[in-house]
């Protein structure tokens, strides 16, 4: 893969520079949960929000394989943070990055079994054995850093580091953990141990019964996300919703799909507007919708796929 300049030197990334927070700006990190099953997607939803009453400009994108966003994973009785893995990607910015309104966000949201832990092709709790990384049982504290300017907008000269709260959560034991009884039928059945088409038809068949399951992404992720599904998105986002999952989660679901989706960029934005009214009352969901609202009015960091 052919990397962009500005991966040549990560070092550069993360000037020295004050970390004096200012009120306008904040990066903010929040966790679709605190106690997490071996195996479970761990989810966070990272975010810049502004604060202030003027537009913040030439905010760069969030996704860390593209080298502003720095997550720092560290586990309680390790001396040192945990490694990260996870590809780098090529960038396609449009001139300078995003801007955000006043008093409006930007995110990304992030699943840490992408990029922390050991590979194992040992089966995961879904009965997958592909290479994945599983992460160990133990306490964990979790916080970011982000260049928060892009450096392609000549107006915007002095740089900007911005650091995150810290959000704690723990991973149990696997062999003290409960058992996922959302997923209690599905890992009785022996097409939940197939693979390909037959395992996404499966998936999709289970995602209806499954919303409680703390492994739901993982199904999400097995039933292809953005193909064409037996269940509408809506119609997950409904049944989400009303097993009172964590926001967290719901308003990962809509990133995950808003960033895969294949739709023309008009009826994408148009169904990220109709969830507005739905979520009103969801800060976490408030502000996927304000990140891709934004995008794709000002169509800002297409990636490679996207043209």
């Amino acid at each position: 893969m052919k990397l962009p300049l500005y991966f040549v030197s990560l070092g550069l990334l993360f000037p020295a520079v004050s970390l004096a927070q200012q009120d306008s700006v904040r990066l903010t990190m929040q966790l679709d949960g605190d106690q997490y099953l071996v195996d479970q997607p761990i989810l966070a939803l990272v975010c810049v929000e502004n604060m202030g009453q003027t537009t913040y400009e030439d905010v760069p994108t969030l996704y860390p394989g593209d080298g502003y966003l720095r997550l720092s994973l560290t586990r309680e009785g390790d001396n040192e943070a945990q490694s990260m893995s996870g590809m780098l990607r090529d960038v396609l910015l449009t001139g300078k990055g995003i801007a955000i309104s006043a008093g409006k966000s930007q995110c990304e949201a992030v699943d840490l079994l992408d990029w922390y832990g050991e590979f194992t092709r040992e089966p995961t709790v879904t009965g997958q054995t592909g290479l994945h990384l599983r992460l160990p049982p133990g306490k964990y504290r979790l916080g970011a850093r982000l260049n928060a300017h892009t450096g392609l907008d000549p107006a915007v000269r002095s740089p900007r580091l911005l650091e995150s709260n810290v959000v704690e959560f723990r991973i149990g034991a696997r062999e003290a953990q409960s058992l996922d009884r959302s997923l209690d039928g599905f890992l009785q059945d022996p097409r939940s141990q197939t693979h390909g088409d037959e395992y996404r038809r499966y998936c999709n068949e289970w995602l209806p019964r499954a919303y409680r399951s703390p492994h739901f992404i993982s199904l999400y992720y097995g039933a292809g996300i953005s193909s064409p599904a037996t269940v509408p998105v809506d119609s997950i986002l409904s049944g989400l919703a009303s097993a009172r999952v964590n926001p967290v989660r719901i308003a990962s679901v809509i990133w995950m799909y808003s960033f895969l989706s294949r739709d023309e960029d008009k009826n994408r934005l148009a169904w990220v507007k109709s969830l507005g009214p739905r979520f009103r009352d969801s800060r976490p969901i408030e502000q996927v919708v304000q990140t891709w609202e934004a995008r794709l009015d000002q169509r800002r960091y297409y990636h490679s796929h996207r043209k």
